[in-house]
């Protein structure tokens, strides 16, 4: 990938204009921006109107310590075991912990955290775990057996409806050995157990009963929640009965700007310390520029058990209509990479090096419009604002691309709530024909893809019982030759029929102040443990 930023020359942008971004737009659309109109923690109303509250850096002073970081989404729930969308994963990170976590190195590597070691197999179907001492959560409930127990119970509890069990479903339950020990049960033996273990936070059990984890988080990282205000802001402090390092930044505001150009003013205004989600552009008209290789993926998911996408040809004329190179260059300012025909990179157990994507070519795309009987019927397409860098730009493009070969779009630029409740219907409840979507894969494994393949997965319309059946019997085996294999097989299978269309993988790309530095981790969340402010 070209990892050379273009320079553009543009006006900079005043920031006089954080105000009205705090309470909606976006980069191309005058939809209400994420979190905007209807993402209310509590019966507090929340407002489209711009905000009257400055996103200054108050709480910052010089004692305490204190900064202020703009994101591009506010969350829409903050509930760490409903979802795990980014706005809420931006914030809630620095509030909960896990029982392993990824190495901030080499992300390959699992590591305790909550655990004092990493899980034991016992046998084919049990594992051990051996928990930390001497944690307690921010509302002094002891984090134990009992805790965990109750933790990883409801994560996999069907009636949670989380958008994350079908990344949890192997585990059958949970059995406490001593006040410091459990043993997890599998429903078949579970390779990635350990790795699963990742996507599970631990959370209060006291607190989650009683209390609301969507209004009030309590966890026991570094940091504990003080305010959201929705629209405005959501504030942490430093928790001092913390089991780990202190960390060095004592107060944390989260702001919520959706508009990238309105983040790179905030930061050049010296408002705000670091910034993300930044665009390529905006390379040479930041203090500090922080860049990872990305996790996210943006892809088309199509719809194929009904409507005009049940058709292959249909599919695949897509597939050669859209011209991802101009997107890459153009859009992206050639800080993004082709994929490959598949939605994770090369370090996820499974990638298969023998796929290339389907070329751009139009005549051809024409030609199979033709050859499906496609009668004109405009096929729903929907893409979030305010989430995810340059959807707004990459979504018009797709439709004007389309548009050239005869399909026929009904195209929506929608706020990232709306989306995401679109995006996340089950199958035969209104689902789109065609959604612009993005995916990371955090457990590092091919299994994500059952997230997306089988109508019965959380976020699937792509119906392939051949799929789940190989998928099942890759997540069944610790045969690590076997599963690579049968997900090489998956993703072939899944190139070739264009149930989900793989587009691009972009950099993440951050601004900061020169005062501070930090390291971004793999899976692009912003660790305030993991900032040193000079």
């Amino acid at each position: 990938m070209n990892r050379s930023f273009v320079s553009l020359c543009s006006a900079l942008v005043t920031f006089a204009m954080i105000g009205a971004a705090c309470g909606g737009g976006d980069d191309s659309s005058s939809e209400p921006a994420a979190g905007g109109t209807s993402s209310e923690p509590s019966t507090e109303s929340t407002s489209s109107e711009p905000s009257t509250e400055s996103t200054s850096s108050e709480p910052a002073t010089d004692d305490p310590l204190a900064v202020t970081i703009a994101i591009e989404s506010e969350p829409t729930d903050i509930d760490p075991q409903a979802t795990q969308e980014g706005g809420m994963r931006r914030v809630m990170e620095n509030v909960y912990e896990r029982l392993v976590e990824h190495d901030l190195v080499d992300p390959s590597i699992l590591v305790p955290s909550l655990a004092t070691e990493l899980p034991t197999l016992i046998d084919d179907t049990t594992w051990e775990v051996k928990l930390r001492e001497g944690v307690t959560f921010h509302n002094g409930e002891p984090f134990n057996a009992d805790a965990a127990k109750f933790s990883i119970d409801r994560a996999i509890d069907p009636a949670l409806d989380s958008e994350l069990l079908g990344l949890v479903d192997t585990i059958t339950g949970v059995e406490v050995v001593d006040e410091f020990t459990i043993r997890i049960s599998t429903v078949a033996p579970d390779p990635i157990l350990p790795s699963r273990l990742y996507i599970i936070y631990m959370v209060a059990p006291d607190h989650t009963i009683k209390g609301d984890l969507s209004a009030q988080a309590v966890g026991t990282g570094p940091y504990e929640m003080v305010e959201w205000i929705p629209g405005q802001h959501f504030d942490l402090a430093r928790y001092p009965g913390y089991w780990g390092d202190e960390p060095p930044v004592d107060e944390v505001r989260f702001v919520f700007l959706p508009e990238s150009q309105t983040r790179v003013a905030a930061l050049q205004a010296g408002d705000v310390q670091l910034a993300t989600g930044l665009p390529p552009e905006s390379a040479d008209s930041v203090p500090q520029l922080i860049t990872r290789e990305g996790l996210e993926y943006p892809f088309l998911r199509m719809k194929t058990y009904e409507g005009p996408l049940q058709s292959l040809d249909l599919r695949r004329a897509i597939a050669h209509a859209i011209n991802v190179d101009d997107y890459v260059k153009f859009i992206y300012s050639d800080q993004a990479a082709r994929v490959n025909c598949q939605p994770q990179g090369p370090d996820v157990l499974g990638f298969n090096p023998d796929l290339i994507d389907y070329p751009y070519d139009p005549a051809l795309a024409e030609s199979l419009v033709a050859s499906s009987g496609y009668d004109g019927t405009p096929i729903t397409f929907i893409a979030p604002t305010g989430r995810w860098l340059k959807f707004e730009e990459m979504a018009e493009a797709i439709q004007s691309d389309l548009d050239a070969v005869g399909i026929n779009l009904d195209f929506q630029l929608i706020a990232f709530e709306p989306w995401l409740n679109a995006f996340l219907a089950p199958a035969g409840e209104g689902q789109p024909d065609m959604v612009l979507a993005s995916t990371s894969t955090e457990i590092l494994d091919s299994d994500k893809l059952s997230v997306y393949i089988g109508i019965g997965g959380p976020a699937a319309s792509y119906d392939n019982e051949e799929l789940v059946e190989m998928m099942t019997e890759a997540r069944s085996t610790f045969d690590n030759d076997r599963r690579i294999e049968i997900y090489q097989d998956v993703l072939a299978t899944n190139c070739d029929e264009v149930g989900l269309l793989p587009l691009l993988t972009f950099l993440d790309i951050y601004g900061a102040a020169d005062n501070i530095q930090w390291t971004p981790r793999f899976d692009g969340t912003t660790r305030i443990a993991d900032m040193i402010v000079n």
